[in-house]
């Protein structure tokens, strides 16, 4: 009796330190393992992994003026379309793009990125004039048709979207056009870490 009240008791003592180290034993094999991080942050857009590299080198806007100097440093948001943005949800891109650009000013470029030139020349002009903010880039204009190259090659199923892009022109970011005004514009202020304005 008393060998079996010993080993009951150890095996409540290696019940309980068992259920002390398995946190402990959690903790390490998500952190250490998996290269879990524990304060991970949840994106609203579609994570970059690792960011690609693209060449901005030469990119001019709709009046033939170089656009890439002013990208270099800063950080940029380029709105993709190949509908010459008529619909709906690009004309919504537009407005938080122009009003991201007013509030964080010469901190952050926006770029429209056309991959069909407009039929009607007044089309151009009144996105141009209703958007003063935004560059305007058309994929047959210079060196344009590089970028474009390159983001059909990295991304072939994307012929749309919101693409968000570091100091160092690397694309970190992809946003779909499901994805809501208020997460980009959240996201955005989170890696340029500038606080949200209080609405």
């Amino acid at each position: 009796m008393a060998l079996l009240s010993q080993l009951r008791g150890r095996v409540k003592i290696a019940l309980m330190a068992l259920l002390f180290l398995l946190p402990l034993i959690t903790i390490y094999w998500l952190v250490i393992i998996l290269n879990w991080e524990i304060n991970a942050k949840f994106y609203h857009g579609q994570r970059i992994n690792p960011p690609q590299k693209v060449t901005i080198t030469s990119l001019v806007d709709t009046q033939s003026h170089l656009v890439h100097q002013q990208l270099e440093g800063k950080w940029g948001l380029l709105l993709l379309d190949d509908d010459q943005c008529q619909s709906y949800v690009c004309r919504q891109r537009l407005q938080i793009l122009a009003t991201m650009a007013k509030g964080l000013g010469a901190k952050l470029n926006t770029l429209l990125l056309l991959k069909k030139a407009p039929a009607d020349g007044k089309h151009l002009q009144r996105l141009e004039q209703n958007y003063p903010d935004i560059k305007l880039i058309r994929e047959q204009r210079g060196n344009n048709v590089q970028l474009f190259a390159q983001l059909a090659q990295l991304y072939p199923q994307h012929k749309t979207g919101l693409y968000m892009l570091d100091p160092y022109q690397n694309l970190m970011m992809y946003y779909n056009n499901n994805v809501s005004n208020q997460g980009i514009h959240a996201d955005t202020h989170y890696f340029m870490q500038e606080p949200e304005p209080i609405h």
